[in-house]
């Protein structure tokens, strides 16, 4: 982790009131998506104060405390990344066998949407440009919309059906958690899995997904008459606050046989001659202060 100069901005603070924190997220009520509906809510979810899906009744004062104190953490402290890391390969007998592998690590917090601002934001450059009220073209905060590089792979062949591929990346995006228009805390939004693996072979198919957030849904499977679909969601604490550990996998079942695992941010599955795996570990890095 970098040490970060103290600073003072007299009359101004750190910006924090005047920001508009981006999207309200409508985690109740919840109703679960089908093959024909979208569905509303979310299944799992917990605040960065540690109200979840869990509780009934509005949040404590110490939750929304809480959930603010590690908002303003990750908004302005937030350096670079946990780990992720991602495989995939289909080597059937008689074929050229195809792989993927994605590892992403300790890889820095740039800003998403203004790369003229520079790729590394410290500290004070954030509250400064907060308090200049410097915005994307959505009218957002350009420091809420943390994100780092994209680490993908994949191979294929022509000609035959068979292919492999990985991705991993993370980002930080502060949103406010809503129950039917009750304030419920801040948390990170989580947007489709961002550790990801797949393979195929001719039928046999295979894929996962690996990330941590605030909330969390299960994939709703294409086909789960013909394959093994399992979903994982568990309150964990990464980068000492609470958070929601999640995966996914599904296996192609018909014919070769498949199998699925997810537990937490870990995830594999196997299809026929297709392997693929996917897990988030570790903690994010923070600047610390001379």
């Amino acid at each position: 982790m970098s040490v970060a100069k103290k600073f003072q901005l007299l009359g101004h603070g750190n910006g924090w009131p005047n920001l508009r924190l981006g999207e309200s997220v409508s985690v109740r009520p919840y109703v679960a998506a089908s093959a024909s509906s979208a569905g509303t809510g979310y299944e799992r979810f917990i605040t960065l104060g540690g109200y979840s899906n869990a509780n009934s009744g509005p949040p404590t004062k110490e939750q929304l405390n809480l959930s603010l104190a590690n908002a303003m953490k990750i908004f302005y402290n937030i350096e670079s990344s946990c780990s992720g890391n991602a495989s995939a390969s289909a080597s059937p007998s008689g074929v050229s066998a195809v792989s993927a592998t994605s590892n992403l690590s300790n890889a820095n917090y740039i800003n998403g949407t203004r790369a003229d601002l520079g790729a590394k934001l410290t500290p004070r450059e954030r509250v400064m440009l907060s308090i200049k009220g410097e915005h994307d073209g959505a009218g957002l905060p350009v420091v809420n919309s943390l994100v780092t590089e994209v680490d993908s792979d994949a191979e294929s062949i022509s000609g035959i059906s068979i292919g492999a591929g990985t991705s991993v990346s993370f980002t930080r995006k502060i949103v406010r958690m809503f129950d039917n228009g009750v304030f419920l805390g801040y948390g990170i939004s989580t947007p489709n899995y961002k550790v990801t693996a797949s393979s195929q072979f001719q039928s046999d198919s295979a894929s996962c997904g690996a990330g941590v957030g605030s909330y969390f849904n299960r994939p709703v499977p294409s086909e789960p008459e013909f394959s093994d679909d399992k979903f994982s969601a568990i309150n964990s604490t990464k980068d000492g606050m609470p958070m929601i550990a999640s995966s996914f996998a599904s296996a192609f079942t018909d014919g070769s046989g498949g199998s699925a695992s997810a537990s937490g941010s870990s995830a594999s599955a196997t299809s026929g001659d297709c392997q693929v795996s996917a897990k988030v570990s570790g903690n994010s890095s923070f600047y610390t202060y001379n």
